[in-house]
């Protein structure tokens, strides 16, 4: 959480990532985290383990509903992710890349443990960071992801080799959240792998 404190202050833009098979309990309270001055574009991960044939659209405006619930009404975009085959990777990081550009700012990755934020930044390091592709990196060079919470202890930078930077920033650790709630062996069981 104090990591995430300087975003009250620094201009930034902001990638939101929320687990969709635990929305609830990977909702941060963003107005109190990082205040409401810089641009938030959520990411919906671990969208391949939805139900074949779900509708993007209606998971979108359900999202929608449940931010304004939550009074979070000052989400710049929605973004469906599929880490795995680069859906929605591509063009939630095109749209971020773009704002960071103008507002001359870096781009920040922040959510709850285990939301698949280093999922997320794997994904776009391996199908394409900005307007231009990036070399694929080797897998020495990408960031851990794994079933236990914590793997990030700080913030993480990320050169994209434009001048801009990428930071992953620690999980917020979320007491309704399922890994917050279960031991090592309960996550493995209850956290889904595929369809």
């Amino acid at each position: 959480v104090e990591a995430l404190a300087r975003l009250k202050t620094e201009r930034a833009v902001v990638l939101y990532i929320v687990d969709v098979t635990d929305f609830s309990g990977s909702l941060l309270d963003l107005n109190e985290l990082i205040g409401t001055h810089n641009p938030v574009i959520l990411g919906l991960s671990k969208c391949d383990l939805l139900p074949k044939g779900f509708s993007s659209k209606r998971i979108i405006e359900w999202t929608r509903k449940e931010l304004a619930g939550h009074g979070l009404n000052k989400i710049f975009d929605v973004h469906v992710l599929n880490n795995e085959k680069g859906f929605g990777t591509k063009e939630m990081i095109d749209q971020a890349y773009g704002l960071a550009k103008k507002g001359d700012c870096d781009v920040f990755v922040i959510g709850s443990t285990n939301a698949g934020k280093s999922c997320f930044i794997n994904s776009l390091l391996w199908w394409g960071w900005g307007r231009s592709k990036l070399p694929k990196p080797r897998w020495r060079n990408m960031l851990t992801e794994g079933l236990v919470p914590h793997t990030t202890l700080s913030p993480v930078p990320v050169a994209t080799g434009d001048g801009l930077t990428l930071w992953e920033m620690p999980g917020v650790v979320l007491p309704d959240n399922i890994n917050s709630i279960l031991d090592l062996e309960e996550i493995r069981h209850a956290t889904p792998r595929k369809r």
